[in-house]
């Protein structure tokens, strides 16, 4: 195309050489789009690790969650029941009294912490790959800061 204006994206001249004034422009576009996708990056990570960004946008679910986060970390009220020693004897006898050590109270709050630590997993991987996704887009809408791969 050698009567045309194509400079193609490079900004190239006739002979096929961007000029310095054309790479040094292309040059500070590249650094203000990254400048921008970065700070964008940057402020999109802040709002989803903000709890009350979430609390504006679900208040609803935010307080169903809550209430069950509140109520596991609640300790079962314990049974008190008063017997005799022969009531006592006899529901031994058939087996129907069971004696809990102080150990098994330990395994309960276990599992409660097991199953935050699995809730906390699983929250810190939907933001990494949330914010991935974000990057991704923002990439390609910005095109790649080194434009396309030469075309052989």
């Amino acid at each position: 195309m050698a009567g045309g204006n194509h400079h193609g994206r490079f900004g190239m001249n006739g002979n096929g050489h961007a000029s310095p004034d054309q790479l040094a422009e292309r040059m500070d576009r590249v650094r203000r789009d990254l400048q921008r996708d970065v700070a964008q990056l940057s402020e999109d990570a802040r709002q989803v690790t903000d709890w009350r960004y979430y609390v504006r946008r679900h208040p609803l679910a935010t307080a169903g969650l809550a209430a069950l986060v509140g109520y596991s970390l609640i300790p079962a009220k314990k049974k008190v029941v008063q017997a005799s020693r022969d009531d006592i004897e006899s529901l031994v006898r058939q087996g129907k009294l069971k004696v809990v050590a102080e150990g098994q109270t330990a395994q309960k709050a276990g599992v409660v912490s097991a199953s935050l630590l699995a809730l906390g997993t699983v929250a810190t991987r939907a933001f990494v790959a949330y914010a991935g996704k974000r990057l991704g887009e923002r990439l390609e809408a910005s095109g790649s800061p080194f434009g396309p791969a030469p075309s052989e």
